[in-house]
């Protein structure tokens, strides 16, 4: 480009438009406006150009990219705004500042941190006050890098009485809600080079609760500063019957695709103890119709190092077992056998799957392995479940009668 105003000819304006570090940004579409219109949509490298223009006039040229939002956004982000808003960790360049500003007010605030959630929970697919991209002329310098919001920065490039010397139209741009700068300025997806080093499992607890499946979920460790993620199931056969508060509050959550087969997460803050309830699930189902996927919300955790953990669902672990009926599938008797680690009463229950009580036996037992034989004759084909429940906790299994 350097060279380009010693050409002859028609005057023409080229520039690049690029990232903070010097990333091209692709399919941007730069207008032209003034004496002529065009539109160039920028390629890989981020350059583009406007010839045979006319010696003398005056021109404008104006960068804009509005697709994808959630390219580069993440819980990640949230904890990262948050640390800025409470002065514990700054956002370390103005255009970072800047991409946390979502609603547009000229500061970063809260009402930033529940856009942005929104976002990343599918209960909104754009920002309303913002584009997805924002850009500005490259020879710009803030007054004050660490507040750039004090300036009125020029989102524009005007040319006046253009002339063969005015050629060159530079441009940063930054992806409005990534504040660690993930977004792929290059396509449409994800920057996707993270290392994952080790797995936050989501610990379930399983009981029956006045005739449903309560699902409490716990964390695996004390240390994660966040997670998101999708949770899915088979809508034809799970019903989602209530969302119960833990540390997660309804802000974590998206239920509106429960009809669909999912629900959708985000969360950031503190855990302070492994029996802390996340959250619960009433339904008419078992953890085993669950799992964690990226259909909609991808699964992030990270812990207070900042590095990247991978998310799995696994049953709480307790000082008892439940083992699986024998035989299974049965005839008419079937065997239930369990083992507690000390001497305690518990409770066997057998119930259908709208949680109908079969047959029930309560006693104490004795500490190490137990079983009990069940006549289950009069019952139907189908499947059924059973429950252990002791001091300790409860848990649950699956038997089948053919």
């Amino acid at each position: 480009q350097d060279n380009m105003g010693a050409c002859m000819g028609p005057p023409l304006i080229a520039g690049t438009v690029e990232t903070e570090i010097g990333q091209g940004i692709k399919d941007v579409n730069v207008n032209l406006s003034g004496d002529s219109a065009a539109v160039f949509t920028t390629i890989s490298d981020g350059y583009y150009q406007f010839e045979n223009l006319i010696d003398g006039k005056d021109y404008t040229i104006s960068p804009e990219k509005d697709i994808n939002y959630k390219n580069g956004v993440t819980t990640f982000d949230l904890v990262l705004i948050s640390k800025h808003i409470l002065g514990t960790v700054q956002l370390d360049s103005p255009f970072k500042m800047l991409a946390a500003d979502v609603n547009q007010s000229g500061s970063i605030s809260t009402t930033d941190l529940v856009l942005i959630r929104k976002l990343i929970l599918n209960i909104d697919s754009v920002f309303a006050l913002c584009p997805s991209w924002k850009f500005m002329d490259k020879d710009f310098e803030f007054t004050n890098p660490l507040n750039p919001f004090m300036d009125d920065i020029p989102h524009v490039i005007d040319f006046n009485n253009l002339s063969n010397e005015e050629l060159d139209a530079d441009f940063i741009g930054w992806k409005m809600g990534d504040v660690n700068c993930t977004a792929n300025p290059d396509f449409l997806t994800n920057v996707d080079d993270r290392n994952e080093v080790g797995v936050f499992e989501l610990e379930i607890e399983q009981v029956i609760d006045n005739e449903q499946v309560e699902l409490g979920f716990y964390p695996s460790q004390t240390d994660i500063l966040g997670f998101q993620f999708t949770l899915e199931f088979n809508s034809n056969e799970v019903e989602l019957i209530d969302f119960e508060e833990g540390v997660l509050s309804t802000q974590n959550v998206n239920l509106n695709g429960v009809g669909e087969g999912y629900i959708t997460f985000s969360w950031n803050g503190i855990i302070e103890d492994l029996n802390e309830k996340l959250f619960s699930l009433k339904t008419n189902s078992t953890n085993s119709d669950l799992k964690i996927t990226t259909r909609i919300t991808e699964k992030e955790a990270f812990n207070s190092n900042f590095e990247f953990l991978d998310i799995q669902l696994k049953n709480k672990e307790s000082n008892f077992e439940l083992f699986q009926n024998t035989p299974n599938p049965f005839s008419n008797f079937t065997t239930i056998r369990f083992e507690l680690d000390q001497k305690s009463q518990a409770n066997i229950t057998i119930f259908d799957t709208s949680g109908k009580i079969i047959q029930s036996q309560f006693g104490e037992f004795e500490k190490g392995y137990n079983e009990i034989q069940f006549d289950l004759s009069n019952l139907s084909s189908g499947v059924y479940y059973y429950q252990l429940t002791t001091p300790m906790g409860s848990k649950l299994r699956k038997l089948i009668k053919f």
